[in-house]
């Protein structure tokens, strides 16, 4: 307990990988749907490290997510709007609402009373302390 990055380090990866996020929600919980946003979380946070620095609504994260995943969408059944909607809701609430911003990695900025779409997600200082990317270097052979 007394060494606060290891902790820190075990609670983030318990929750990454350990942890089903759709205990937190009402999404279904099929084969696909039930991974959304988890499963890749860390292309999310990739996402995050390129264009969190300014404030950008969270379907443009979803977007690219889906784009980068298409196959998440394939058996979904939603229980309302559009498919896109559906899963692009699904997305921002496991992502941002329930994973990032619990643990200080984004601010969530709500423009609307209801409107999903108008939340503008923004990386936080800590966000930056936590991760980076490091460029791919091709490796040589001597």
């Amino acid at each position: 307990m007394g060494d606060s990055p290891a902790l820190f380090d075990i609670i983030f990866q318990s929750f990454c990988q350990k942890f089903n996020w759709h205990y937190f929600d009402n999404y279904t919980d099929d084969a696909k749907s039930g991974t959304i946003g988890q499963m890749g979380f860390g292309f999310s946070l990739v996402l995050l490290c390129k264009y969190g620095d300014t404030e950008r609504p969270g379907r443009f994260y979803a977007h690219k997510y889906f784009e980068a995943f298409p196959n998440m969408q394939e058996t979904i059944q939603p229980t309302y709007g559009t498919l896109i909607d559906y899963c692009s809701d699904c997305y921002c609430l496991r992502i941002f609402d329930r994973f990032l911003y619990h643990f200080g990695l984004v601010t969530i900025k709500k423009e609307g009373r209801f409107d999903k779409e108008e939340a503008l997600i923004r990386k936080t200082p800590l966000f930056d302390r936590l991760v980076s990317l490091t460029p791919h270097r091709e490796s040589r052979v001597l």
